[in-house]
């Protein structure tokens, strides 16, 4: 069996930000598409930023 040595870097900068999120259901509820809970994330700007669908 391989073992691998992991590095480890500490992140560069970490901030605190205000972000709106939102939660909704996605899907029609077919197997293809399940009804499902997303989220969104919103500057206060309204500039969508990334989404999180865990279909």
């Amino acid at each position: 069996m391989k073992t691998y040595q992991i590095e480890h870097r500490p992140p560069e900068t970490v901030n605190v930000v205000k972000l709106i999120e939102i939660v909704a259901l996605r899907g029609n509820g077919t197997e293809d598409n399940p009804v499902r809970k997303i989220i969104q994330y919103y500057n206060l700007n309204g500039k969508f930023i990334f989404e999180c669908d865990y279909q």
